[in-house]
């Protein structure tokens, strides 16, 4: 997988950007770098994540089990795009 955390909005809004099939050491690495940006900023953080380039996720209740930083308190929002129903089912149920 490939995937990029950036500000969209310095302090305010985060992209992650998700492509390829989705490894639990991609997802490990990736919640790293979400957890840093959460704590980097005072106010409360709205997340996109675009998802239309990702393939799959394997094995999904493992990679949900490392995403610590969707419990982070300056978390306000998550918004996923992607063209797939299931994708966004899987990436925005908590």
């Amino acid at each position: 997988m490939s995937y990029n955390v950036e500000w969209y909005i310095p302090e305010r809004v985060v992209l992650l950007t998700l492509s390829g099939i989705v490894t639990v050491e991609d997802a490990v690495q990736s919640n790293k770098e979400m957890e840093e940006a959460l704590h980097e900023s005072t106010h409360a953080i709205f997340v996109l994540v675009d998802a239309e380039e990702m393939k799959a996720s394997v094995p999904f209740e493992r990679i949900r089990q490392v995403q610590t930083f969707l419990m982070h308190p300056n978390l306000r929002a998550i918004y996923v795009i992607t063209s797939s129903k299931l994708t966004r089912l899987l990436l925005t149920v908590v």
